[in-house]
């Protein structure tokens, strides 16, 4: 698989700044366009639920699990503001690629807290309207389902990471309202447990996505606007209804033109292979007040995994025959002490 050049950011997006900031530029997306391919493997089911979810009809699209993801705000330190979300003040747009970091200034710092080692479950939910778009759906569905088969997991493997990770299933869920806040979307995901569409899955990240009706600024996490300060983030909260305390997500939309390529599809990729990496090596960021359990591997000056390659593409290298290259963001080897693959 080839890439293209990143595309160029022309009028950078304004950053808040009301705030102050924790020196890591986690939350993220990066800029990248080129050939989609993706390997032939088993997909997993697509699920269409209703607004507020009372029902949903399954379309077969092959087989089907599911992923548990959480989605929780973090407590900063001095300034009292989460970890995660100080950092998205320098999050993933095009505008703030970073030169190829390099050096012992960079090393991610073990910290005590859990990571995932177990195989990953992945879940897909598509929030708005996705009519037209099945062909495009399914790739992705396709790229999850290989993206622990090339040389960009096995970066991760210094950090102990999961053996593999399979696209299990997704649930279309129609747009509730003109604006989404991520307080919206963890009762969204919550009812998918809740409603056994999806299981609970202690090993599993649920990926949200906020279709083309999302616009720009439409989509908020603790007052700071999509596109404007982030492209895509992780978190993770816990579900009164089911009792379940570890569900882990991330976060992408497809209408920011500052994510990546001008294929909001290829940036989907790079945000979402950004936010997959941090949640193996990271998972529970949110729920820290300090730096120090249950933070694992992080830097903190640079932040997460991702987040020091920052809307840097790279190509996976295929392991698995029959499988194609894929493209991902880059993230972080302490191992060779720059962004690869």
């Amino acid at each position: 698989m080839e890439i293209c050049s990143p595309h160029p950011l022309q009028q950078p997006p304004q950053r808040l700044h009301s705030q102050p900031k924790l020196s890591r530029p986690s939350r993220w997306s990066s800029s990248l366009a080129c050939k989609n391919a993706f390997g032939t493997v088993w997909l997993a089911f697509l699920l269409f639920a209703t607004t507020m979810l009372p029902a949903a009809m399954a379309l077969p699209l092959k087989e089907q699990e599911l992923v548990h993801v959480s989605d929780e705000v973090l407590k900063l330190d001095l300034s009292k503001i989460s970890l995660a979300r100080r950092d998205l003040a320098d999050e993933g747009l095009s505008g703030s690629a970073q030169v190829a970091p390099t050096g012992s200034a960079y090393m991610l710092t073990y910290y005590g807290g859990p990571v995932m080692v177990k195989p990953m479950n992945l879940y897909v939910i598509w929030y708005g309207n996705w009519n037209g778009y099945e062909d495009e759906m399914e790739n992705f569905h396709h790229f999850l389902d290989n993206i622990s088969t090339g040389s960009w997991w096995k970066l991760m493997e210094q950090y102990k990471n999961p053996p593999t990770a399979r696209f299990k299933g997704s649930a279309v869920i129609p747009k509730t309202s003109p604006t989404l806040d991520e307080a919206q979307m963890r009762p969204l995901i919550g009812n998918l447990l809740d409603q056994d569409i999806f299981p609970i899955d202690a090993d599993a990240m649920y990926i949200f996505i906020a279709g083309f009706d999302t616009e720009p600024n439409q989509m908020t996490t603790s007052g700071q606007k999509y596109c404007t300060v982030f492209c895509g983030f992780h978190s993770d909260f816990a579900s009164n209804s089911t009792g379940f305390t570890d569900i882990k997500f991330g976060v992408s939309g497809m209408t920011c033109p500052y994510c990546g390529d001008a294929n909001p599809w290829i940036s989907l990729q790079l945000t979402v292979s950004h936010e997959i990496a941090e949640v193996i090596t990271d998972p529970l960021v949110n729920q820290a007040s300090y730096v120090g359990p249950p933070v694992a591997w992080y830097n903190e000056k640079y932040g997460e995994v991702g987040d020091i390659c920052n809307a840097m593409p790279g190509i996976s290298v295929s392991k698995a025959p029959g499988v194609p290259d894929q493209i991902v963001q880059k993230i972080w080897s302490n191992k060779d002490q720059r962004c690869m693959p």
